[in-house]
């Protein structure tokens, strides 16, 4: 729990926890601060639910905006400027997704996702508009990779090949917890950002999730995406990834007929290679 002025914002060595620890009759810690496996879990809700808000609302977040005070403040004093800021934000007719961050020299940057229409010249003279007298770090530009980007920001669990090696947990080594009750927000919004309630889309995603499971629940498909996975792939594509691109393209009859090649393959031949359905 954060109690002065004088400890970090960070947390140095923070929980990891284990579901052994779960089992010994403890409840499974939830939020940004609580472990590093809960911080991961939000993480991964976030990103899920921007990117369905990217797709109800139907154009792409078009610009990153990132805000470094130049300061180490208290968590009141980061509080107070990060409302003056977003007030001016939100009068110059910005709409936003903001993430706060600290830092291991104890000092906050935010990070914005934004959605509203503005040049990178006009956002740019908000941006110094908004953040005049504050001593701070601007920097503005285009969003090139909306998944990436919004990842990034968040410090999500995400599956990277670099060097032809697959890094299962890409931002782990830039992925700073806030000490407990800081009383700073973790995420938060500048102007009416999401398009539906985020309990409404996060339902919705619930129940295709859960759609999705049923739909590559058969022996055949199972069979199919462990062979993409390991032997097609190579193991340099997320499984999740292909579990819900077969997922929602279970009813093709490319599909199934590849995933009945590959289950005869692995019946007769363990080691061989299934051919490609026809057009593939």
């Amino acid at each position: 729990m954060y109690s002065s002025r004088r400890t970090p914002l960070f947390q140095k060595q923070p929980e990891y926890f284990t579901r052994y620890r779960n089992r010994q009759g403890k409840p499974a810690p939830k939020g940004f601060t609580e472990s590093i496996q809960s911080y991961v879990k939000e993480a991964g809700k976030e990103l899920t639910l921007l990117l369905r808000n990217r797709e109800l609302q139907e154009h792409p977040y078009r610009w990153a905006a990132t805000i470094n005070l130049e300061k180490a403040l208290s968590p009141k004093d980061i509080n107070t400027t990060w409302a003056r800021i977003a007030r001016k934000l939100k009068r110059s007719g910005v709409v936003a997704y903001r993430i706060a961050e600290p830092s291991k020299a104890n000092k906050v940057h935010f990070h914005l996702l934004v959605k509203s229409s503005h040049t990178e010249a006009e956002l740019k003279r908000i941006v110094a508009a908004a953040t005049d007298g504050i001593d701070c770090r601007t920097h503005v530009s285009p969003i090139e990779d909306e998944f990436r980007y919004v990842a990034y920001i968040l410090k999500a669990r995400i599956e990277v090949v670099v060097g032809g090696k697959l890094v299962k947990d890409y931002h782990s080594p830039k992925r700073l917890l806030f000490q407990s009750k800081t009383g700073i927000r973790k995420v938060g919004t500048v102007g009416k950002f999401w398009v539906q309630p985020k309990a409404k889309i996060w339902e919705s995603i619930r129940q295709q999730q859960q759609q999705l499971g049923e739909a590559v629940a058969s022996p055949e498909m199972k069979c199919l995406i462990q062979y993409l996975y390991a032997d097609f792939f190579g193991k340099t594509i997320p499984k999740k990834q292909l579990e819900r691109q077969i997922g929602l393209n279970v009813e093709e009859p490319a599909i199934k007929e590849w995933a009945a090649e590959v289950q005869k393959a692995r019946r007769l031949r363990p080691s061989s290679r299934p051919r490609l359905p026809r057009g593939r």
